[in-house]
């Protein structure tokens, strides 16, 4: 199921540093309901929520003016995808 979903609070991650993972916050982008079937997104602090493409990520952060956090995650190559929990994201749109 696609919709669009804003991070409302800074998500985990093990490889992150705190700022960037705060430039998610008040950033909205395209995703879709992350399911069980999803192979390597099924545990972990961030398991279900929202599967996002790197590229529209991408493009949410510079579109926010993220620029750091999106040379971040693009150097050296920009994830296939991230996935955010229900519980650092909220949907705007179905």
């Amino acid at each position: 199921m696609h919709v669009r979903i804003k991070i409302t609070a800074a998500p985990p991650s093990n490889v992150a540093p705190e700022d960037v993972r705060k430039a998610w916050i008040g950033l909205e982008m395209p995703a879709t309901v992350a399911s069980v079937d999803d192979v390597g997104w099924d545990s972990g602090p961030n398991a279900g929520g929202y599967i996002v493409q790197g590229v529209d990520a991408l493009n949410a952060l510079l579109d926010g003016d993220r620029v750091p956090a999106a040379h971040y995650w693009s150097n050296p190559m920009l994830p296939k995808a991230f996935r955010f929990g229900k519980e650092f994201c909220e949907v705007v749109s179905e």
